[in-house]
């Protein structure tokens, strides 16, 4: 009997173990099956040519699915400036009404399309930096759109431009706007000149606003949408009072980001040959309909611009940012905003035209 029972117990010790072993071949052929798949992945730069459904378990992808790969062919395939070759230029100088305050306008422009350019330009070490612009070109379908143009720095203007979900490389020009006195000491002049700044809280329509020191006046300044997912645009970036504001918006995706507003401000003194600066701003509305819209803030007769402004307004999904920027070799303020060509919207356009001259012409306009 003891024997019987012994021999029993090593036929369940077999038969388990010719278990495991069957458990862990199939084991083996799963994960053998899951590195042959991984290894067969999809080239995501052609998601909308290949069939994706026998990737994933040999069923049919959904929109979800879809949306996220394709989310993430747009960031693998995005480059900042990698093939493009920067040509810089300036155009002529230009004066407020004393001759004796001059202004430049500095620019640069990728040769290349991508989808998401980066670029900065400064101006020369005989100018101090008082604004700057950008402006989104070339796109063939659903368009792009700016997400910074701002100061980096007292001497240089960068921006960023980018595709939103459907890909659309595309060009981007950037403006630096200097100004000398004369007379006076370029250094002098730029240690004068001071960049602040304040940064919002995350949000799908992220707003900031910046206050001017006191004894400072307000000459320019700019914004940066920090976006990490989609994208969130901008959709403003100009003068409030004694503030500068920028705000920005995602975009038919959620994007929850922080915006940031810098003001340039010069210190209220009397400087040599010219004696206090004079400031103000002339504000332009024009409506907006559906599609790429223009709005132009000419510079009245006696000044000279410093920096652009401008916002955006909507009724349904949205319009953002395109151009905002120094039009003209005697330049004014123009700004460009659009909505997609299946997502059609209206609304309003603000350009600011920011500008100065000498003291003796009137305080206000």
């Amino acid at each position: 009997m003891k024997k019987k029972f012994i021999l029993f117990l090593v036929l369940l010790m077999v038969i388990s173990c010719s278990k495991n072993l069957d458990n862990a071949i199939t084991l083996d052929k799963a994960v053998t099956s899951k590195m042959d798949r991984t290894a067969k992945l999809p080239n995501l730069e052609s998601i909308d040519t290949v069939t994706l459904c026998k990737y994933l378990d040999n069923r049919p992808l959904t929109a979800h699915e879809k949306d996220s790969i394709a989310k993430v062919s747009t960031l693998a395939t995005s480059n900042k400036n990698a093939t493009s070759t920067i040509i810089q230029g300036e155009y002529p100088e230009y004066t407020d009404y004393s001759g004796q305050i001059h202004l430049k306008v500095f620019y640069a422009y990728t040769t290349n399309k991508v989808q998401h350019p980066i670029l900065t330009r400064s101006v020369s070490a005989d100018y101090a930096m008082v604004g700057g612009g950008a402006k989104v070109y070339g796109y063939t379908g659903n368009g792009a759109f700016l997400t910074e143009s701002r100061p980096l720095n007292g001497t240089t203007w960068e921006a960023q431009s980018k595709d939103h979900i459907i890909q659309d490389p595309h060009y981007i020009i950037v403006f630096a706007i200097g100004m000398r006195i004369d007379n006076v000491d370029p250094a002098y002049l730029r240690s004068k000149i001071h960049i602040v700044q304040n940064t919002s809280g995350l949000d799908h329509f992220p707003t900031a606003s910046v206050l001017v020191p006191d004894n400072c006046l307000l000459v320019g300044g700019g914004a940066w949408d920090q976006y990490s997912g989609y994208g969130n645009m901008l959709t403003a970036s100009y003068p409030y009072d004694i503030s500068w504001v920028a705000s920005g918006k995602d975009y038919r995706r959620s994007d929850l980001s922080r915006i940031t507003a810098y003001a340039i401000v010069i210190e209220n003194i009397s400087y040599p040959t010219v004696g206090y600066l004079q400031l103000t701003v002339r504000q332009i509305q024009t409506p907006a309909p559906a599609g790429e819209q223009y709005c132009y803030a000419p510079v009245w007769d006696g000044y000279a611009l410093t920096c652009p402004g401008g916002y955006c307004t909507w009724d349904f999904t949205g319009r953002m940012l395109v151009g905002l920027y120094p039009q003209d070799q005697f330049p004014c303020a123009q700004l460009i905003s659009k909505d997609t060509p299946s997502y059609a919207d209206f609304g309003g356009e603000f350009s600011f035209c920011f500008r100065h001259s000498k003291e003796t012409l009137l305080n206000r306009i």
